[in-house]
């Protein structure tokens, strides 16, 4: 076979080089005399080609080419690769046309007839033939002309790559290989132990290899560090021989996978850049998901597959998420008593002494309920007297440990601050219209605004003209037209609730809506307790639920007078989610948590009519002791209080102060 066609389909498969495997060190040194093809670039793997697995074929005339009167020699090499099979790696020394090969000269590799020429097949690194230069050491010929030994080395400058071509020459070579690429894992966005690694370095020539370098691209020196090893400079290695560069990386901004260039180098001039990886991941567990909201239960149409519940009897919540603890909007209508719903784990076997929303016969009233789950996911609903419709609206959830380390969403961690009033209609806004919503944007500042996610508030409808419901979302028109109901309200009465609400960015603030599906204009209310961000941000709290449990009663220890409070003591924690009842005020009035020790907020947690019980959720931060405060308004009013669960940060890191928010310019559509 004449080498014109060698060299063609050898050419044919040079597009598939990346794939080649790092040539392995034999289990014995290489003796003398050398037939082999080492090539190396500083961004593949290098080549370590020998007799068993590569030819060398020498001819003067290349007729097939339009190409005569000139030396060709050529080195073809079968290389296994990743894939199981394997690929041709060729390398081709030219003379100038009319001269020979010479030992001991180097020359300037170039193009055309005339120039002398050396081409190693690597057409994935975009190598030219006239930018590099060609070494014969040796060469030995035959009575013929023939050669019959030689050695040469390759150097192209343009892209790094280095060969040594061997046949039957006694000339050693130098060659070397690393780690073909290193992945460090998964670190937590939020971790303060690094995760390890290291790079080996092992020799595959017959000559002595010496470290010359060993360092980081500019963009690693954030994230990756060279912490030791066995390789430092000035190291030197034989056949065989490996060393070691140990790796370690620190937290990454963001849930994605960062790759960074670890570069080694000979003091020959050969480099390598090895391609390190480390993958940001973030603890979900406790974090917040926002979904929807979507209803999954409403007794009157039998959606959820229940119909009106009876006196002490149950249904039972199992959406398909995996969570530690669901938030709901829990709804009741058609009520043929007064009563109360109690929500829990499923699993338990009995109610606990807790209640998640009390209302007398008729009502229409709703509550955010944050309860943990129990046997398959589920959460238990029990009815204690006479017969109620039941409406439940998924808000979100709180990861369980499954969501440990999610690599692909992230929830939100908590971020709670004093009680701050963002809206109040009836100063300055005025009512909002029927079938119309406000749109809020919430600062938090520059650094914070780009990771808010969602809103947790308290929304209050006041002075309503008539009969009707709130809804909110994150988005203008939603509320309006997608949004799930929050509240109801009559004409004439002051009903809260709290939410946690996503927001969209808007003008670079967090924006929620709150829509009034009402056929006449009502007053709305909004305090901000803190928000949700995007997982992201050093500190946040994760919530760990917890079975109901009451804190405080005051009906066994007497009421709470007017302009009064009573001290509320939780759990260890940062913060605490809770529910709050007021029990038959005297008159009309209002109660406000807050962390103790601190200054009241101008703001209010639960309003409340003279005689009724009413419930709502609360979440606040705690103050020395573990301890929040409740104040009561007006008149004197018995405070029950229950504990859903805990905030906290995780562990080694360390909660931030939090700014308290800075209300946007609100606006009514439309």
């Amino acid at each position: 076979m004449r080498i014109a066609r060698i060299w063609g389909v050898i050419g044919g498969v040079a597009a598939v080089l990346a794939a080649l495997l790092p040539g392995a060190a034999q289990a014995a040194a290489p003796t003398t005399p050398y037939s082999v093809m080492a090539v190396q670039v500083p961004t593949r793997p290098t080549v370590v080609a020998d007799a068993a697995n590569s030819t060398f074929q020498f001819t003067y005339r290349q007729p097939d080419e339009g190409v005569g009167n000139r030396e060709a020699v050529v080195w073809a090499a079968s290389v296994s690769n990743e894939y199981g099979g394997s690929t041709f790696y060729a390398a081709k020394i030219y003379s100038a046309a009319g001269q020979r090969l010479s030992a001991g000269t180097t020359y300037a590799s170039g193009a055309g007839l005339n120039a002398w020429t050396a081409i190693v097949t690597n057409e994935a690194q975009g190598c030219r033939v006239d930018t590099g230069t060609f070494t014969v050491h040796d060469l030995t010929r035959d009575a013929q002309d023939a050669i019959t030994s030689i050695a040469v080395s390759v150097h192209y400058p343009s892209c790094g790559l280095r060969a040594e071509l061997r046949y039957r020459s006694p000339t050693g070579y130098t060659a070397w290989d690393v780690t073909r690429k290193v992945d460090l894992g998964k670190i937590d966005v939020h971790a303060t132990t690094p995760v390890t690694g290291s790079v080996t370095v092992t020799a595959s020539g017959t000559e002595p290899t010496t470290i010359g370098s060993i360092g980081l691209g500019d963009d690693a020196s954030s994230v990756l560090s060279v912490t030791g090893g066995t390789c430092a400079v000035g190291v030197t290695l034989a056949y065989g021989q490996t060393c070691t560069v140990q790796l370690a990386a620190k937290a990454v901004p963001t849930v994605t996978t960062y790759t960074f260039g670890l570069h080694v180098g000979d003091t020959t001039g050969r480099s390598r850049e090895i391609p390190v990886s480390v993958t940001g991941t973030v603890t979900s567990a406790g974090n917040f998901y926002p979904v929807g909201p979507v209803r999954i239960v409403d007794t009157r149409s039998a959606l959820g597959g229940y119909s009106t519940l009876g006196p002490d009897s149950h249904l039972y919540l199992a959406p398909n998420v995996h969570a530690s603890a669901l938030v709901l909007n829990v709804t009741v209508v058609n009520a043929t008593a007064d009563s109360f719903l109690t929500l829990y784990p499923a699993g338990n076997a009995a109610p606990p002494t807790a209640s998640s929303i009390n209302f007398p016969k008729a009502a229409v009233l709703a509550n955010s309920v944050t309860v943990a789950t129990g046997t398959g996911g589920g959460v238990a609903v029990y009815n204690r007297a006479g017969r109620v419709d039941v409406i439940v609206d998924l808000v979100g959830y709180y990861a369980d440990a499954s969501g440990s380390d999610n690599s692909n969403t992230t929830g939100g961690q908590f971020f709670p601050h004093t009680p701050t009033r963002v809206l109040d209609t009836r100063n300055g806004l005025g009512q909002v219209p029927g079938n119309s919503e406000v749109v809020l944007p919430v600062g938090y500042g520059v650094q914070a605004n780009p990771h808010v996610r969602a809103l947790a508030v308290n929304v209050t409808a006041v002075n309503a003209r008539a009969g009707g419901f709130l809804t909110v979302n994150g988005a203008s028109d939603d509320a309006l037209h997608q949004g799930t109901s929050l509240l109801n309200f009559t004409a004439g009465a002051v009903v809260p609730n709290m939410a946690v609400v996503p927001t969209i960015m808007s003008a670079g603030l967090p924006t929620i809506s709150i829509a009034n599906r009402s056929s006449a204009a009502v007053d709305i209310v909004v305090d901000v307790v803190g928000y949700y961000d995007d997982g992201l941000a050093a500190g946040g709290l994760h919530f760990r639920p917890a079975l109901p449990t009451r804190l405080i009663d005051t009906r066994q220890s007497g009421a709470v007078g007017p302009n009064s409070s009573v001290t509320v003591t939780g759990p260890a924690a940062h913060a605490l989610a809770l529910n709050v009842t007021g029990v038959q005020p005297t008159t009309g009035t209002y109660l406000t948590v807050w962390p103790a020790g601190v200054a009241r907020p101008t703001s209010s947690t639960l309003n409340l009519n003279p005689g009724e019980i009413r419930s709502n959720a609360a979440i606040t931060g705690l103050g020395a002791g573990n301890r929040c405060s409740v104040y009561n308004a007006g008149g004197s009013t018995h405070v029950v209080v229950d504990l859903a669960g805990t905030f906290d940060p995780l562990p080694g890191t360390v909660f931030p102060a939090v700014t308290t928010p800075a209300a946007g310019t609100p606006r009514i559509v439309p």
